[in-house]
């Protein structure tokens, strides 16, 4: 096995200020519908309940694909939620707690157990029916769930390549990543799941969780790291699993979102902004923030998502509390390329609580807005956090007044 190699690397990258990518973390979770692998519908249910409690947008892969090699704008707190091994109870139990919460999954297919095989198994009918419903897309998962790494080059091949084939000729589609079974993989496995049209492979490893086990826009593409989630029987044990940032905002329609600097929706130069790990949890969100200490003009911090449902949103910003920062940050609101509020606030003050900057409206689902910290300024600059509280459908939906909190 090769898993967990690529961190040292990041680190590396990281610490000599070459790539902002590495701090923007992707969770991907992994589940298996069977009781012997610690599958209940209850607690997959209240895993379910917790990540759309917490503003968690489960995407596809192409999604998923699209930010990881573009940076292509997603949903606040996108996650990726796979299933391995095709077992009967995801078409029976998994697909209805899934539907029901509009919420989208991969299903990571052993082609050689689809039409019998030693355990209950999805058919090709129901892997096409949670295709096509926009629920489960079906992926590779080899074509009898070896251990890839103790297979000879030819043996390897064949189970890559017609896993592959199998899967296009059924579900009708190009197929284009690979779950690697037990997490299993070697330099040979990589060269050879390349070779037979895979873009992407996953990982699997159960000890890692959190910011370890999160996907960065510089990991290896062949060495996806994915956590267990199976056996999370916790609350504590699972917000340790995906990273969780901290709780949502309290808000007055019961709904809205964060993007946190640690977040994928942050993109900044991680040569001119500094992380600072803090213990003031009533002071910052989450554990983090970033600090500019001289404005030049040249390296804004940015936060872009797709906002998922339509309306009007009040927009705020988080910083923390010091002597030194600027009294004149300014904050541009847009929705698209259009600038929908600018506000100028003193980051000396009213720090640690949640500032409103300005209101944004948008017309249709997945729209991108943003909101920029200029670089400039008469003193540091604090990026933390950012909040999109939802007030109603219609561009003049009511709101509160201006207080902060």
């Amino acid at each position: 096995m090769m898993h967990g190699l690529w961190r040292s690397c990041l680190g590396a990258l990281v610490f000599a200020g070459m790539t902002q990518l590495g701090f923007a973390q992707f969770p991907v979770v992994t589940y298996h519908a069977h009781e012997n692998l610690g599958y209940t519908l209850e607690q997959f249910e209240w895993h379910l309940d917790f990540y759309k409690d917490n503003g968690y947008n489960t995407i596809g892969i192409n999604d998923f694909w699209a930010w990881y090699k573009n940076g292509t704008a997603l949903p606040p707190r996108p996650m990726l939620l796979t299933v391995d091994d095709n077992y009967i109870k995801l078409y029976t139990e998994m697909y209805g707690a899934m539907k029901e919460r509009g919420m989208r999954g991969i299903n990571f297919v052993i082609t050689s157990v689809t039409e019998g095989g030693s355990w209950p198994s999805c058919n090709w009918a129901q892997l096409t029916e949670m295709e096509n419903a926009g629920t489960f897309e079906a992926l590779s998962h080899s074509q009898t769930h070896p251990y890839l790494a103790e297979l000879t080059q030819t043996e390897q091949r064949t189970q890559l390549r017609e896993s592959r084939s199998v899967l296009e000729s059924h579900i009708g589609k190009s197929i284009k990543f690979l779950a690697y079974p037990y997490g299993s993989y070697s330099a040979l496995t990589i060269s050879e799941t390349s070779l037979a049209g895979y873009d992407g492979a996953f990982a699997y490893d159960t000890s890692l969780s959190g910011e370890e086990a999160s996907v960065y826009r510089d990991t290896p593409p062949y060495e996806l790291p994915r956590m267990a989630c199976d056996w999370c029987t916790n609350v504590t044990d699972l917000k340790a699993k995906v990273g969780f940032i901290a709780p949502l905002p309290v808000s007055v329609t019961g709904k809205g979102w964060t993007c946190d600097d640690r977040e994928v929706a942050a993109v900044y130069d991680s040569t001119a902004w500094t992380e600072v790990i803090s213990s003031a949890q009533s002071a910052i969100y989450g554990k983090s923030f970033r600090m500019r200490s001289t404005a030049d003009g040249t390296k804004p911090f940015l936060w872009k998502t797709l906002l998922p449902l339509a309306g009007r949103y009040r927009v705020y910003a988080k910083w923390y509390p010091q002597p030194k920062n600027a009294t004149n940050a300014t904050y541009i609101v847009k929705e698209g390329s259009t600038v929908s509020a600018e506000c100028v606030v003193n980051q000396r003050e009213n720090a640690g609580v949640w500032n409103p900057l300005g209101y944004v409206y948008v017309a249709t689902p997945m729209q991108n807005v943003s909101v920029t910290l200029a670089d400039s300024g008469n003193g540091a600059l604090c990026a933390d956090a950012v909040w999109f509280e939802w007030l109603g459908a219609s561009p003049d939906s009511a709101v509160n007044d201006w207080s902060l909190f």
